[in-house]
């Protein structure tokens, strides 16, 4: 939107320069760059749990874009690193509450999408369901089979990931993700038992909580609405995400089925 407010961002080794941003309500674009961060490397715009902008993999020597609906209010901003999302500012957005779009083909698009990650969480739970049970069986070749595949639909909604909250790093966290001192759940830890390090008892609770969190997401979904600044976000910051890190495979490093992720 070339009518968008535009607002420039800096991530530094201390967080966000400047700390706090004000700007008013309706589309605004955020422009951040790292210039020399080897520490941080992510900007989020969090409403508490709900990430409503984020813009990540931004090395020293990289800057990105983030568009966002801003509606009246205060929220957090971080500048920080995957293993940490503790508030380093604040953003204060002041004004009247303006509309994503009055583009009624948008509009129903959403709301389209809305219904699409309600379907995809329905196929979600059941491939996890039965992901889990094969793990909690012993059987690791029926496992590993069902593990890529329960993961497809994860990530055909992952463009909506920030609006799962703590769900998303509980189901889909990389071991570098997760800080010091915290528990690392979901797939992944669970992709290096059965590649790597070999199925414990240990295994069937991370498997059990598994499951356990993909039903709540199953359960948020259904009350979510998107708006399409949020939709296309997700979309490249996807894009992004795949040609700056998923190509490396460091999604997928144990089980290696990056191109199932890819497509």
């Amino acid at each position: 939107d070339s009518s968008a407010q535009k607002i420039a961002v800096e991530i530094t080794d201390d967080g966000c320069q400047p700390t706090d941003l004000k700007a008013t309500s309706g589309p605004a674009t955020f422009t951040v760059s790292n210039t020399s961060s080897d520490v941080n490397n992510e900007f989020e715009i969090l409403d508490g749990a709900l990430i409503l902008g984020e813009r990540e993999n931004l090395v020293a020597g990289l800057s990105g874009d983030v568009s966002v609906n801003l509606d009246p209010g205060t929220y957090d901003i971080v500048c920080g690193n995957p293993g940490n999302r503790e508030p380093t500012g604040r953003l204060k957005v002041t004004g009247q509450k303006v509309a994503a779009t009055t583009n009624p083909g948008l509009g129903k698009a959403a709301t389209e999408y809305a219904a699409y990650v309600v379907r995809q969480s329905n196929i979600l739970e059941a491939r996890t369901a039965a992901f889990v049970a094969a793990v909690k069986a012993g059987d690791v070749p029926l496992a590993k089979q069902l593990y890529e595949t329960s993961r497809i639909p994860y990530e055909k909604i992952e463009p909506v990931a920030e609006s799962f909250g703590s769900l998303d790093p509980a189901i889909d966290a990389r071991e570098n993700d997760v800080a010091q001192g915290d528990p690392w759940t979901g797939y992944h830890p669970l992709e290096k038992a059965l590649w790597v390090t070999g199925l414990t008892a240990a295994d069937n609770q991370l498997a059990d909580q598994l499951l356990a969190n993909v039903r709540r997401l199953q359960a948020r979904v259904k009350g979510n609405t998107y708006d399409p600044v949020q939709l296309a976000n997700g979309a490249v910051e996807l894009l992004n995400e795949v040609s700056q890190s998923k190509i490396t495979g460091e999604e997928e490093r144990y089980s290696h089925v990056d191109l199932t992720t890819f497509k």
